[in-house]
């Protein structure tokens, strides 16, 4: 699926990296894991399913969470929340978007979208008109030969509707009691940053892919 308001981030994956004979290691007392798994996985007071999994990390996965650059990933939350992409008006954040994955180190390809040529598709539908819109790619990994993973993600969001209902400003981001509010900080700006930030954690740990990019 391609659509002007959407990001994609491909990671080259498939096989186990690090594969031999023997089982991985697994890792026994990360910092992330001790300090902060609690607090991400818990909702509630209620145990995470996510939880006895992360006890089984091998130590690659263990270096990647380690690595995960939370402060990086919060500021980058906060900007693009604090750019109002209504639909329609997606190309400033598309274009911030780009940027980040660029500074980051990806491999990034833009291009302005044919609306008129993606009306041909059976599938294709639209909730707005729109004059222009960029495709964004960002690519990491190198041909290896394994299998890829495509992460999806949206910079549309919703309009804010009464805004004198709101605590605060709606493209105003802040932070309170370990959430973060504003239009589209669920659906689904702190979503596709943190699927940015997940390969830029894998890039930092010097964790190598197995998969080919597009």
């Amino acid at each position: 699926m391609c659509g002007v308001w959407s990001t994609f981030l491909r990671l080259g994956g498939g096989e186990e990296v690090g594969a031999n004979d023997s089982p991985p290691e697994p890792v026994a007392e990360s910092p992330v894991l001790r300090d902060r798994a609690f607090s991400i996985l818990l909702r509630d007071g209620e145990p995470s399913p996510i939880l006895p999994a992360m006890e089984e990390l091998t130590s690659d996965e263990g270096r990647v969470l380690d690595a995960l650059d939370h402060d990086g990933l919060l500021d980058s939350i906060c900007g693009l929340i604090a750019i109002p992409s209504l639909g329609g008006h997606e190309t400033p954040a598309q274009e911030w978007v780009s940027e980040l994955m660029l500074r980051i180190g990806f491999d990034v390809d833009v291009w302005d979208l044919d609306f008129e040529a993606l009306a041909e598709h059976p599938a294709h539908a639209v909730e707005c008109e729109r004059d222009r819109g960029l495709g964004v790619v960002g690519r990491l990994g190198e041909e290896a030969g394994g299998a890829s993973l495509i992460l999806n993600g949206h910079v549309d969001v919703v309009p804010p509707g009464h805004e004198e209902r709101w605590s605060g400003p709606p493209f105003v981001p802040w932070v309170a009691d370990d959430r973060i509010y504003g239009r589209g900080s669920v659906d689904m700006k702190a979503g596709l940053c943190s699927a940015i930030f997940a390969a830029k954690a894998i890039q930092d740990a010097g964790v190598k892919l197995a998969g080919s990019p597009c």
